[in-house]
């Protein structure tokens, strides 16, 4: 997901710096990455996450409108509301096609020059005179700079060049369900 809907307005900077990165990495790759949908963030009435977002996104000039339960229903029929609660619509938000971003990535960085090596462990990490050595898949590489993106992993990787950060794996759960009729959820 793509969005502007955040609950504190440093987020919504940050979304107004990647959008035009999304678009343009759309326009090299020569496809549509990004999927309009609009969203909507919905909750009690009294909630903090659905006040901080209204204040965050005022502040930060972000339209969005704020519907009632019986707008939404009249609305987005699909979604069944209680009284005491609200949505927020943000028309902005998408989906970001994730598994063509990434091969998008790779094939533009390797028309630049990158080389990938798909499915490679790295054994190990170390900063020696400024230089950082990574060896993986049995081979040493070297560079000036390291961006490491190991997820739960990475303190793992950081440890052996005396780097700790204060990271916690969580499980995120991830459900899926075949509404019916499926037409109510498309894009």
């Amino acid at each position: 997901i793509i969005r502007y809907a955040y609950d504190h307005p440093q987020y919504i900077r940050m979304s107004r710096i990647v959008f035009p990165m999304w678009r343009a990495l759309e326009e090299d790759a020569g496809e549509q990455l990004m999927i309009p949908t609009g969203g909507v963030d919905i909750g009690k009435e009294g909630d903090a996450n659905i006040q901080n977002r209204v204040i965050s996104m005022t502040a930060e000039r972000i339209p969005f409108e704020r519907l009632t339960a019986d707008e939404m229903r009249q609305r987005y029929p699909q979604f069944r509301l209680e009284d005491d609660e609200i949505a927020l619509f943000q028309g902005e938000t998408g989906v970001l096609r994730a598994s063509r971003c990434v091969r998008a990535h790779i094939q533009l960085a390797q028309a630049r020059g990158a080389e990938v090596r798909e499915n490679t462990r790295v054994e190990g990490i170390s900063v020696k005179d400024g230089v950082v050595e990574v060896r993986a898949g049995g081979e040493l590489y070297t560079a000036a700079r390291l961006i490491l993106a190991a997820g739960g992993w990475a303190n793992d990787l950081l440890g052996q060049v005396g780097i700790q950060l204060p990271l916690q794996v969580v499980r995120c759960q991830e459900n899926y369900f075949a509404p019916e009729p499926a037409r109510d959820y498309e894009p």
